[in-house]
């Protein structure tokens, strides 16, 4: 079963919304820059999953260290279209052996590779929750005053309008 809950903020994220300091997790560890390496030993639609998603990736959102996670994305979402494929060519159920239709078992292949790919594609950032939630936000500029963040008490704002004097105002 999959991570239960909304993902998590980053430090920067937390910031915006008033979270405590104790409540932050710290800078994350530093990653050597650069895109992974291909392995050698993938299928060729792996590889072509891998070369057009590296493409299209910015460079800050992977680095060295996440080849392997990286690769059980690229094999997944090439399994998938895989059991995809085969699955329309044969058809939701099949007959069984006393001659009942029973589901066909690429239903449960098909289900568990898109899993995978949806999985591997949040950790890596792929999705668009992701990546918001990757996106660093600069944390809130401290008020020069407790005016400045609050406001004037009620008693002593004045709200214009025709009952209001023009000498206050």
């Amino acid at each position: 079963m999959g991570r239960r809950g909304p993902l998590p903020r980053s430090d920067a994220a937390k910031l915006t919304i008033g979270a405590k300091p104790s409540s932050l997790l710290g800078d994350p560890p530093d990653v050597k820059p650069g895109r992974p390496r291909m392995p050698g030993d993938m299928s060729t639609r792996a590889k072509a999953v891998w070369a057009q998603v590296i493409r299209d990736m910015p460079t800050e959102m992977i680095g060295r260290l996440d080849a392997a996670t990286f690769r059980i994305f690229c094999e997944s979402l090439s399994r998938y279209e895989q059991a995809s494929v085969a699955l329309d060519g044969s058809g939701l159920l099949l007959e069984g052996p006393r001659g009942a239709p029973i589901k066909n078992p690429l239903n449960q292949v098909v289900r568990e590779q898109a899993e995978l790919v949806r999985t591997m594609a949040r950790e890596l950032g792929l999705t668009p929750a992701a990546r918001a939630a990757l996106l660093a936000t600069k944390p809130p500029e401290q008020p020069t005053s407790i005016d400045d963040d609050i406001g004037l008490p009620g008693r002593f704002r004045v709200i214009p309008g025709p009952w209001a004097d023009e000498a206050l105002v």
